[in-house]
């Protein structure tokens, strides 16, 4: 398949899955405003890789839309970072898997703090999924298969 048609299939692809995680708006997603909305710190975002690109644009929208907002490495949060996490804050996980090793070992000290997790994941079953006061489900891309990129 040459790259033109195989660039039209992942951007349909994508059309599909957005479509679909329009339909699938609901209570969770509700929850989860709610409590960026009740939120009095800062919104903390925390992914790698791809996952922290696509969550330093979410804290990129809420600062723009006036919330505090901030991407925490969950590395670096487990090298210091997590000092500055406050009661008033909730945190934004989002995972791929929702098995980062690193993510799960900030989860206690977000519980420990009081902070409301929303977790962004494709697995209901993980670890991340199971932790969070929301889930909002998202989609693993098809083509995630066929190339170690989409990961």
């Amino acid at each position: 398949m040459d790259a033109l048609k195989t660039a039209q299939k992942i951007l349909k692809q994508q059309g599909r899955l957005l479509e679909q995680a329009s339909a699938g708006l609901g209570k969770p997603f509700r929850e989860a405003l709610k409590l960026i909305e009740d939120c009095e710190g800062t919104a903390l975002v925390l992914g790698f890789g791809k996952s922290g690109m696509v969550g330093a644009k979410i804290a990129a929208t809420l600062r723009s839309a006036g919330r505090p907002a901030t991407v925490m490495s969950p590395l670096e949060a487990l090298h210091g970072e997590m000092a500055a996490i406050q009661k008033t804050d909730v945190a934004l996980a989002i995972s791929s898997t929702g098995e980062s090793e690193e993510l799960m070992k900030v989860v206690p000290w977000l519980r420990k703090k009081g902070v409301p997790l929303i977790a962004l994941t494709p697995s209901a079953r993980s670890s991340l999924a199971r932790a969070a006061d929301v889930l909002l489900l998202t989609a693993m891309p098809e083509d995630s298969a066929d190339s170690v990129a989409s990961y």
